[in-house]
């Protein structure tokens, strides 16, 4: 029987290995032929502590990889904007 939900997966790494930018693009490209509806956060690249005070060209980054949305720190709730 074939549904009609769409799966999704949630890739999370709990301990940031220094991977290089070109080595999670080469991820996420193996992740998105694997199983392209898999959400992929920002630790792909960087911990939690270091997503809080990220610059802007890390944040280019990010992007250029493909990850899909940025992470903050571990029980950390980030401040509204006013």
């Amino acid at each position: 029987m074939n549904s009609p939900i769409k799966r999704t997966c949630t890739l999370t790494l709990f301990a940031v290995l220094l991977l290089t930018p070109a080595y999670c693009k080469e991820m996420m490209k193996e992740v998105r032929d694997l199983q392209p509806g898999t959400i992929v956060n920002s630790r792909l690249r960087y911990s939690g502590p270091q997503t809080s005070r990220l610059k802007p060209d890390q944040l280019v980054e990010l992007r250029d990889i493909g990850v899909d949305y940025l992470t903050y720190r571990d029980r950390e709730i980030p401040e509204y904007p006013n």
